[in-house]
């Protein structure tokens, strides 16, 4: 009877522990779909911030070229603007001198003439 009832016990333990284990392994099933599932999204997550990157980096690039266009759009227009000013002030700075030349040749004779007349 004591062995039947140590038997028993064991048994008891044996099923009890069997449970625990089927437990277990139905938590250990349960938390690996979870770490799957967050893998999967962590892998959604680097693809998306990737994506957004290289879109970055595009938007950043195109913004560089139109800077320096516009720049180099600048520059050459200040160039021009700067030729044709100099052009200009150089024209008016020869027409000034030759008609200084010319009063003064002016005066230059008509002096001569009353020199010549005295």
């Amino acid at each position: 009877k004591r062995f039947h009832s140590i038997r028993e016990q064991q048994m008891k333990k044996i099923h009890e522990m069997s449970s625990d284990l089927e437990m277990k392994e139905q938590q250990l099933s349960t938390r690996e779909k979870e770490c799957n599932k967050l893998k999967k999204m962590c892998a959604d997550l680097e693809t998306k911030m990737a994506e957004k990157d290289e879109k970055a980096s595009y938007e950043i690039n195109e913004v560089r070229r139109v800077n320096e266009k516009a720049l180099n759009d600048l520059q050459t227009k200040y160039e021009t603007e700067h030729e044709l000013y100099i052009s200009s002030l150089h024209e008016k700075h020869s027409a000034e001198l030759n008609s200084l030349k010319s009063s003064m040749k002016i005066e230059k004779d008509s002096f001569l003439q009353t020199e010549l007349k005295e």
